[in-house]
C-alpha cells in the first residue's frame, strides 16, 4: 500500500519527490569516474568479494530477508562463515511510500541457508552490540552487506561496530543512490562514519541502486 504522507529525515515526501525529480537533489553522489559499472548487481557482489584482502576477517550481512543475498555470498566463500543479522519483522519504520514499516517481514523458521551462514535474529540494537563483545573486539571486518535500507539501521551498525571496519574492508551497500531520499539514509550514514572516524575510501563499482567500497 503506497503513503505519500510518510517523511524520512524531517521532509515530507513530497518535498523528496520534488527535489530529486527537479534535480535540486543529484540522483546519486560522485563517482570516480571510470568506476566500473554493473548491470547486474550479483556482478558488482563478485567483484567485490574478489577485491577482499583481509585473509582473517570477518564477512557479514546486515538485513537478511529472504536470504538471497547472503545464500549467494556463503556459496561463494568456500566454507568461511558469513554472519548475518535481521529482526525477520520487517522494516522498523517506513522507507518509502511502498515499502512501509513491517515491509519485508518474513518467517525466518521457513527460510533455508547454507552451512556456512550464522544467523543473529532480533533487532541490530540487541544483537550487535553481544556480537561485537563475543567476536568483533577479536577481529576485523573483510567484507560487509548492508542491506538494511534506513539510516537508523546504518548508523546502528557503524557506531556499534564501526571500529571493526578498518582499511581495507570492502563494503557493499544495496541501496545508496538512484532513488527519493538516498542522501537520507544509508549514503549519510557512511558519510557520517567516515567523518567520525577519519577514515577514507575508494569506490570499487556501482550498479542501479548498489554501491562498493574498501575503506583506506
Amino acid at each position: 500500500m503506497k503513503n505519500t504522507e510518510i517523511s524520512i529525515g524531517g521532509h515530507s515526501w513530497e518535498e523528496l519527490q520534488e527535489d530529486y525529480e527537479s534535480g535540486r537533489t543529484p540522483k546519486h553522489p560522485d563517482i570516480p569516474e571510470n568506476t566500473p559499472y554493473f548491470e547486474a548487481r550479483e556482478d558488482l557482489w563478485k567483484y567485490c568479494l574478489k577485491k577482499c584482502s583481509l585473509a582473517s576477517g570477518l564477512y557479514a550481512e546486515f538485513g537478511v530477508g529472504t536470504g538471497y543475498s547472503i545464500n549467494w555470498f556463503a556459496k561463494r566463500l568456500h566454507q568461511k562463515i558469513i554472519h548475518g543479522f535481521d529482526s525477520f519483522n520487517g522494516l522498523p519504520e517506513d522507507f518509502t511510500p511502498w515499502f512501509l514499516k513491517g515491509c519485508f517481514r518474513e518467517d525466518a523458521s521457513k527460510l533455508s541457508f547454507e552451512n556456512n551462514v550464522v544467523i543473529h535474529p532480533g533487532m541490530f540494537e540487541e544483537t550487535l552490540p553481544k556480537f561485537s563483545q563475543e567476536i568483533v573486539e577479536e577481529g576485523v571486518f573483510s567484507f560487509v552487506h548492508i542491506d538494511s535500507d534506513l539510516y537508523s539501521s546504518a548508523k546502528t551498525i557503524f557506531d556499534t561496530l564501526g571500529r571493526a571496519i578498518v582499511s581495507g574492508t570492502v563494503l557493499v551497500f544495496d541501496e545508496y543512490h538512484s532513488y527519493v531520499g538516498w542522501h537520507l539514509q544509508g549514503f549519510k550514514a557512511f558519510e557520517e562514519f567516515c567523518c567520525e572516524r577519519n577514515m577514507g575510501y575508494k569506490w570499487l563499482g556501482w550498479s542501479a541502486f548498489q554501491a562498493g567500497f574498501e575503506m583506506r
